[in-house]
């Protein structure tokens, strides 16, 4: 995996990892009063054990997703802020390339070379910070939605569209908040 890629999907999906942190934490609440209800049926999976067990899985899972946050979050702090000002419009707040233009009174030449600065600038913080491909990998294995928005990313800058932004859809995301439940 590449760690250019990765930066790409940090940065789409750090946007959406509030809500689907809300989710795990609606899920681990409804799981919890479900399981006052306890019926032969349902008897091995209420069991303090199984229940346990479910909830610290559950926690790892938004664990990550507020470590990858903050990873993100401190990356942006950790480059030129004009730079990040870039990412953050791009990424956070979705505007295209000609609003960022017209907000940063930019040329489009000087913005798509920023854009392209601040990708880097982006990777090279995490690298110097000890966050590789590999670690990236590891921490979100189970984590197949934001596999999904990896292998998108790694295909559009194959086919050289790097600067076309990936917005997830609301059905996308309500299908990864569902999947929690």
């Amino acid at each position: 995996m590449n760690l250019n890629v990765w930066v790409r999907t940090i940065l789409t999906v750090q946007k959406y990892l509030e809500r689907v942190c809300f989710s795990i934490d609606a899920c681990i609440e409804k799981k919890i009063n479900a399981s006052c209800y306890v019926t032969s049926k349902n008897f091995a999976e209420n069991s303090a054990e199984f229940l346990s067990n479910w909830i610290i899985g559950m926690t790892n899972k938004k664990v990550n997703l507020i470590n990858l946050n903050v990873i993100c979050m401190d990356a942006l702090r950790g480059i030129d802020r004009n730079l990040a000002k870039i990412l953050a419009l791009k990424h956070f707040e979705g505007m295209q390339a000609r609003d960022i233009i017209d907000i940063m009174g930019l040329s489009e030449r000087t913005y798509f070379r920023r854009l392209n600065n601040a990708y880097i600038e982006f990777e090279k913080f995490l690298a110097k910070h000890g966050y590789t491909p590999a670690f990236f990998e590891k921490m979100l294995e189970k984590e197949g939605w934001i596999t999904e928005i990896y292998y998108e990313n790694e295909k559009a800058i194959k086919e050289n569209r790097k600067n076309e932004f990936l917005e997830l859809s609301n059905l996308f995301i309500e299908r990864v908040c569902r999947a929690y439940k």
